[in-house]
C-alpha cells in the first residue's frame, strides 16, 4: 500500500498544479483558490512523517463500510467586505453504492469531494469513514482512492501511454490497449498502439479528458471519484464514456459529480446540492438533500 506521502504527492499533482497554472495566467482568483492550496500544504506536510490522522485506525486492509458527512462545513473567505462562501453537507455514501452529486455551478460539489477525500478539513461537523467497523478520518482512505479532477494534470512531453502509467503504474499494456480501444473505437480503431505513443498534449481537450478517465479506471482503486467526467466530450466520446462507467461501477465504489442527466443515471442514487444564490453564505447553508435514484434510460 502506498504511503501517505505518496498519496498526498499524487493528490497535489492532480489538484494544485492546475490551480497554480490558472493563477499564473490570471484566470483564477487567489481569494477562492488559496484555501485549497493551504489545505494541501497542511496535508502534504503531515504526510511526510507518514503519520495517520488522530483517532482510531483500522487494522491492515480493513473492509470499507459507509462514508458519512455529518453537517460537514467548509468556508471560503470572501473578498473585502463580503461574506464567506459556505458549503455544508450531510450524506451517507453506502458500501458498494454508485452515487451522483449534482447541482449548479458554485454549489460546492467539488468542495464536498475534497472533504470526503480528506484533502481539506471541515471547520465544523465531521467526515467519517467506516473501516472494519471502526470510525476513522477520511485520510484513512489513503491508497484506496482514484480521483479525476476537473483539470487533470499532464506533463507536456508525456505520451498517452506514459500519462496513463503516471496514475496507473501497475496496469499491463494489454489492459491499457483494451480500454483505450473501447473508448476511442470510433476514432483510432486498429491504430491504438500508435495513439498510445502520441504526445498526450497533441490530443484535443475532450480526448485528453478520456485519457485522464482511462488512467483513473485502470488504477483499479476501491473508491473512484470523478469530477465532471462529461466535460468537453463530443457526442460519440460521451456515449463511450457513459458505457465504460456503467461497466466500471460494478468493480468499485463510484462517485460522479455531474451536470449531465445521462451521467447521473449511471448512479444508484443522486445527491442534489442546494441552488446557488447572490448571497453565497445563505445559498450554501441549506443542506443538500438525498433524492430518489435517477430514472433509467
Amino acid at each position: 500500500q502506498p504511503s501517505r506521502a505518496v498519496v498526498a504527492g499524487s493528490l497535489l499533482a492532480l489538484t494544485a498544479l492546475p490551480v497554480l497554472v490558472s493563477l499564473s495566467r490570471g484566470i483564477a482568483d487567489w481569494s477562492t483558490e488559496w484555501p485549497h492550496l493551504t489545505a494541501l500544504t497542511r496535508f502534504v506536510g503531515s504526510a511526510r512523517s507518514d503519520r495517520l490522522a488522530p483517532g482510531p485506525q483500522p487494522p491492515g486492509r480493513a473492509s470499507l463500510g459507509a462514508i458519512r458527512a455529518e453537517q460537514a462545513r467548509f468556508e471560503y473567505p470572501g473578498r473585502a467586505g463580503e461574506l464567506p462562501t459556505v458549503v455544508e453537507a450531510s450524506l451517507i455514501w453506502a458500501a458498494r453504492e454508485a452515487l451522483a452529486v449534482t447541482g449548479p455551478n458554485g454549489s460546492g460539489k467539488t468542495t464536498l469531494t475534497w472533504l470526503l477525500m480528506g484533502i481539506i478539513e471541515p471547520v465544523a461537523g465531521s467526515i467519517c469513514v467506516e473501516l472494519g467497523g471502526v470510525p476513522c478520518p477520511p485520510t484513512a482512505l489513503a491508497g484506496r482512492i482514484a480521483y479525476l479532477p476537473q483539470q487533470p494534470y499532464f506533463q507536456e512531453l508525456q505520451s498517452v501511454r506514459e500519462a496513463i502509467r503516471f496514475i496507473a503504474p501497475d496496469t499491463s499494456d494489454g489492459e491499457i490497449e483494451a480500454l483505450v480501444s473501447v473508448l476511442f473505437e470510433d476514432r483510432y480503431a486498429g491504430d491504438v498502439r500508435n495513439l498510445l505513443e502520441r504526445p498526450v498534449m497533441s490530443l484535443s481537450v475532450g480526448e485528453r479528458r478520456v485519457v485522464a478517465l482511462a488512467r483513473v479506471l485502470l488504477r483499479k482503486s476501491e473508491v473512484v471519484i470523478l469530477d465532471e467526467p462529461e466535460a468537453n466530450l463530443d457526442g460519440v466520446l460521451r456515449q463511450r464514456v457513459v458505457t465504460a462507467l456503467r461497466n466500471a461501477k460494478h468493480q468499485c465504489r463510484m462517485l460522479i459529480v455531474t451536470h449531465d442527466d445521462a451521467f447521473a443515471a449511471i448512479a444508484d442514487r443522486v445527491y442534489q446540492m442546494p441552488s446557488a444564490a447572490s448571497d453565497p453564505a445563505t445559498a450554501a447553508l441549506a443542506s443538500p438533500q438525498a433524492v430518489a435514484p435517477p430514472a433509467s434510460g
